[in-house]
């Protein structure tokens, strides 16, 4: 029923005008954190290191419970 146009939006210079303020935009959000990675990757592995030591005391508390057939809750002496 319609006819195409005799137009490609890619024709447009609005387009590629906004395709490179996109990336501009981008690069300068990227370029203002990259100084920060090595701080974001320590306290990120700070962080994973505290969860994995968290995960293993709770891993050997239970087996600890589950061993010595203990009754929940626990007394913080088991612990000591």
């Amino acid at each position: 029923m319609l006819t195409s146009l005799p137009y490609d939006n890619r024709d447009f210079s609005v387009r590629t005008k906004t395709i490179t303020n996109v990336k501009t935009k981008r690069k300068e959000d990227t370029s203002a954190v990259t100084p920060l990675l090595p701080e974001i990757r320590e306290e990120g592995h700070l962080l994973w290191n505290q969860v994995s030591w968290l995960r293993e005391a709770y891993r050997e508390a239970i087996a600890n419970v589950k061993e010595q057939r203990l009754g929940l809750p626990l007394v913080a002496e088991i612990f000591d």
